[in-house]
Parts: C-alpha cells; structure tokens; sequence
C-alpha cells in the first residue's frame, strides 16, 4: 500500500514539525507528513504530489483563517483532500461557524490523542 499524504498548514513552524514527528513515529511508513505555512507552499506540495488529507490551523497570522486557504485552494488548485480544522480555540464553536464548508473534523491543537485518531479514520479507515 503506498504511504498516504498528510499536509500539515500553519504558519507555527515549530507546532507543524512537531505535529510531523508524531504522526510520522504513529503511523510509520504508511504515511508522508509534508508541511506548509502559506498559500504559496501548500500549492506547490499539491503541485507535486496530490494530498489525501490537509490539517490546517485555524488562525494562520497574515494569511487570515484556515478557511479562507482552503477556499483559495479550492478555487485554483485542483486536490481531493480531505480536510481537518485544528485551533487552540473552541473548537466546538468552529464548529457551528464551519459545518457546512467542506471541513471533516475540527480538533484542538493541543489534544494530539485525538488528532491521531481522527487522521487515522480519514487516511485509514
């Protein structure tokens, strides 16, 4: 089985290379962890090499919201992944806010149990 593709989005360098070592020693070679923190970087992972799933974090600085990237994505980049909110915010309430826009999960950045669990459901199961 050929590993999947996992594109962590946030503009905290050191939070997504931490994110990548944990999914990276979980899940092994069945999955390729790649990271962005701009439009312009998520693009040309894409480019390259299609993505299964996107965790991307809610507030991204400059950039404005992860769901604003995802729409911008949406619109000029042609992917199939799936996508994951992750905030240090409530959640919940992203939640409501985001339901309808195409987002599988929302997860609190800090719960990595959970993040792992529902990564495994999309890429796995």
């Amino acid at each position: 089985m050929a590993a999947k593709r996992l594109l962590i989005i946030d503009d905290a360098v050191f939070q997504s290379e931490v994110l990548k070592e944990v999914f990276e020693n979980l899940f092994g070679d069945k999955i390729e962890v790649e990271i962005a923190n701009d439009y312009q970087s998520t693009k040309n992972v894409i480019l390259t090499k299609d993505c299964d799933l996107i965790l991307v974090d809610y507030l991204l600085g400059s950039l404005g919201t992860g769901d604003e990237l995802k729409n911008k994505v949406q619109q000029n980049i042609e992917t199939n992944a799936q996508w994951i909110m992750m905030s240090a915010l409530d959640v919940n309430a992203l939640s409501e806010q985001y339901k309808v826009d195409g987002f599988v999960k929302f997860i609190h950045k800090s719960d990595y149990s959970e993040m792992s669990e529902e990564i495994s459901k999309a890429l796995f199961h």
